[in-house]
């Protein structure tokens, strides 16, 4: 038996209850938690989910993009979760080389590779920067 008042846990502790709730706060890492366990597809089907429950059943956990699909089927950006997943390792790389925390506070705008160069390029950080 379902049980609809129970919420998931989202970014930052927050339980949400709503798909607009999930999608506002959304965490990658508690969402596939939730699809490993079944939980993310019970509460979709608790709350009349459907298109969303049944896009998810179609994942299998052994397909290499199940993340982007998990995204694409909650309607959630996934290039936004690979950037901010790529800052987090930025600035776990910049702490092994420094304790200065300026540097390591502008990891976003920080180019490691040509694939960061990319993406800043793309973004088109240079109108936002100032220069100090």
């Amino acid at each position: 038996m379902s049980n609809k008042t129970f919420a998931l846990i989202m970014k930052n502790g927050v339980k949400v209850k709503t798909i607009e709730e999930l999608r506002d706060n959304f965490n990658l890492n508690n969402a596939i938690e939730s699809f490993k366990d079944g939980t993310l597809i019970e509460w979709l089907e608790d709350r009349f989910y459907d298109d969303e429950a049944e896009a998810i059943a179609q994942i299998k956990l052994d397909d290499k993009n199940f993340a982007k699909k998990i995204c694409a089927a909650l309607n959630v950006d996934f290039d936004d979760l690979e950037f901010t997943i790529r800052i987090k390792e930025k600035r776990e790389f910049l702490k092994s080389k420094t304790d200065d925390e300026n540097i390591i506070n502008n990891a976003s705008i920080t180019v490691l590779n040509q694939d960061d160069l990319a993406n800043l390029v793309k973004m088109d950080y240079k109108k936002n920067l100032s220069l100090r």
